[in-house]
């Protein structure tokens, strides 16, 4: 990126790269490139792995990952992703326990939203569903494309 186009990366970059790993199912790619990385991994790196646990359920890598996780980010994030992973993975009872230790400690789930920066200026945010930007048809049209070229991409992998 650097070479290529002039800039530098950071932390969302190689958050992006994490959470294509992971959510293709690759976990031990993914945990190799947080590992090599230039920079400290901050919160969004974590969650991105974190979150894809679960989908593949590696609990062991989402416990300790969430552990990395809880050092950055927000405690209650943390435990809804570890009660997730447990959930999918069948361990039930460890899921209940985690969010039965959430409503004792008065923390719940916030909706999820994404943010986009546009020459480092304006910055919009997004939540699921979100059609209030007024190029809110073609935004999803793009992100739609973006979204069958990565699975094209990955599909070649």
């Amino acid at each position: 990126m650097q070479r290529d186009f002039g800039i530098e990366p950071d932390m969302e970059h190689y958050a992006s790269v994490v959470y294509l790993f992971a959510r293709s199912g690759k976990l031990v790619e993914a945990e190799d490139f947080i590992r090599e990385m230039p920079i400290e991994p901050g919160s969004s790196i974590w969650s991105s792995l974190l979150g894809a646990c679960g989908n593949y359920g590696h609990v062991e890598v989402a416990e300790s990952s969430g552990e990395a996780f809880l050092l950055e980010a927000d405690e209650t994030a943390w435990k809804i992703s570890l009660s997730n992973v447990y959930a999918n993975a069948g361990r039930w009872e460890n899921a209940a326990s985690v969010r039965s230790g959430m409503k004792k400690e008065g923390g719940r789930k916030e909706a999820g939203w994404s943010s986009v920066e546009v020459n480092r200026v304006k910055s919009w945010r997004f939540m699921v569903g979100d059609t209030n930007h007024p190029q809110a048809d073609r935004i999803y049209e793009v992100w739609n494309c973006l979204k069958q070229q990565v699975k094209d991409v990955l599909e070649e992998c």
